[in-house]
């Protein structure tokens, strides 16, 4: 399964990609009550219990949910050889053909993320709004109820990061600078576990767009059609594995409704094993499907022909954090716009750049995108330096767009991988794919969000404005430092 790892690091080798080295803490089934047994490791890996009787079993090794990873950093980011299971096409079709038989009140939601169709728009060779509503005849077809795309909960993310940029840089929310993206759940479980005691103050405590949508989903959704949250069953499609991870987070469940805000997390990959699973279907000859005009609309219909023309959205193929927060921080701040494209200084690498703002010639907004583990081992350096420093200076970032990823969340885990498996084409199918994300969209400025009335509504109706205390409640939460497991599989950084 390394292939399906997320692009963090590579324990063996350290470079940008993540492949465990060694297994999970939790390898095999003992049995406790019989103390006269002796255990050995054979030649192939596998363990064997001999009994006082002479008898050799092969011992079983035990199932391992994501709700039981101990984060002990025998595996980085989401240790997904052992968690995988869990959150699989198999399970989501089991679960399908479980609701089809006995559960008819039921309603499956899935929600796409814009690189996920990306990704798969480029694999296919077709426009994205054709392959986004292909899909979505094809998942109607096997019992799925809603599709949406993640693009309209991404807004929510946006507006709140915004919010609470601001308020953190005019010292009214008692968290410090610089704020550090917390989109991406590899970065965000690296810093759990490595540097939680100096870090997890800085990462805005808004959600993903994912979990965005789950909440969105589970509890403004089940309201409007009249059902319980626990009668949904909501699966996302993401480009990185390091999401399902980010699922299973107890925060991320709720004890009243005993339901998680996303059931089950699928990767762009698995999306081609599903269509394999299902009798082998060729997405290119299914017909394009109309799409939902009256809920979570993030799409732009024309008028005349009630077709949808264009999806609504924002430039960065990462979500966009970067641009969206320097752009209406510079106007709310300091009353400037940034007109045209924003300048850019690219660091040693192009996974790290940085852009700034001055006032009568004073740098007053000093932004960076760091990308990749390298990237990230910098900027958390910086903060430790800070944090560690007596001494009340000014940050060297306000803000930090970090990802895990090098070249973000366009080039994915999850994502299709190019069949060669050359660093070269590698490269070239990121660059198609990110041209594929720019197609059939509108992107919208910042003073453009909210882009619809609904999300206006939802924040007005439902949630008493952007960073009310109803906001607070709804689209953040928090992060927990994670002490390190001692045993021999632990890894000093």
């Amino acid at each position: 399964m390394a292939e399906k790892f997320s692009s963090v690091l590579k324990l063996t080798e350290l470079d940008d990609f993540i492949t465990p080295s060694q297994e999970c803490i939790k390898p095999v089934i003992i049995d406790k009550k019989n103390t006269s047994t002796q255990f050995t490791i054979e030649s192939d890996g596998s363990y064997v219990e001999t009994t006082s009787d002479g008898e050799k079993v092969q011992m079983e090794k035990a199932t391992i949910t994501l709700n039981d990873c101990l984060a002990c950093s025998g595996c980085i980011t989401s240790a997904e050889s052992v968690l995988i299971s869990a959150q699989s096409t198999v399970e989501f079709s089991n679960v399908l053909k479980s609701i089809a038989e006995s559960k008819p009140d039921s309603i499956v939601v899935v929600s796409i993320s814009p690189q996920s169709r990306a990704s798969l728009a480029n694999h296919f060779g077709i426009d994205s709004m054709q392959l986004h509503r292909k899909l979505v005849t094809f998942l109607k077809s096997i019992g799925v109820n809603h599709v949406f795309d993640t693009s309209f909960s991404r807004e929510f993310a946006l507006i709140e990061s915004a919010e609470e940029f601001i308020a953190r840089y005019k010292q009214t929310y008692d968290k410090p600078l610089p704020m550090l993206a917390s989109a991406c759940p590899g970065w965000i479980c690296y810093a759990e576990k490595t540097h939680g005691d100096y870090v997890l103050p800085y990462i805005s405590t808004t959600k993903s767009p994912q979990q965005i949508m789950g909440t969105l989903v589970k509890y403004y959704l089940s309201k409007k059609i009249n059902t319980l949250p626990s009668n949904i069953y909501h699966v996302t499609i993401m480009p990185c594995y390091d999401k399902k991870l980010e699922a299973s987070r107890s925060d991320f469940y709720n004890d009243v409704f005993k339901t998680k805000d996303v059931d089950c997390v699928l990767s762009t990959s698995e999306v081609l094993e599903l269509l394999k699973e299902h009798g082998d279907v060729d997405l290119l000859k299914l017909e394009e499907a109309t799409l939902d005009n009256s809920i979570f609309n993030n799409v732009i219909f024309n008028q005349q022909t009630g077709q949808p023309e264009k999806f609504l959205g924002v430039t960065g193929s990462t979500g966009g954090y970067f641009e969206y927060l320097f752009r209406r921080a510079a106007k709310e701040l300091f009353g400037k716009e940034i007109e045209g494209e924003i300048e850019y200084k690219v660091g040693r690498n192009t996974d790290f750049k940085e852009a700034s703002l001055e006032v009568d010639g004073k740098k007053v907004l000093s932004f960076a995108k760091a990308y990749g583990f390298r990237n990230i081992q910098n900027i958390v350096r910086k903060i430790k330096t800070t944090t560690a420093s007596s001494s009340k200076k000014e940050p060297q970032y306000h803000f930090v767009e970090v990802m895990a990823c090098p070249s973000g969340c366009i080039n994915g885990g999850g994502q299709i991988k190019a069949a060669s498996g050359s660093l070269r084409e590698q490269k070239l199918l990121i660059e198609q794919s990110e041209q594929k994300y720019y197609q059939d969209l509108s992107i919208q400025s910042y003073e453009q969000l909210p882009s619809t009335l609904e999300i206006k509504d939802i924040y007005d109706q439902w949630m008493n404005g952007p960073f009310s205390l109803d906001a607070k409640t709804k689209l953040h939460t928090q992060y927990h430092m994670i002490e390190k497991s001692k045993n021999a599989l632990s890894i000093k950084w």
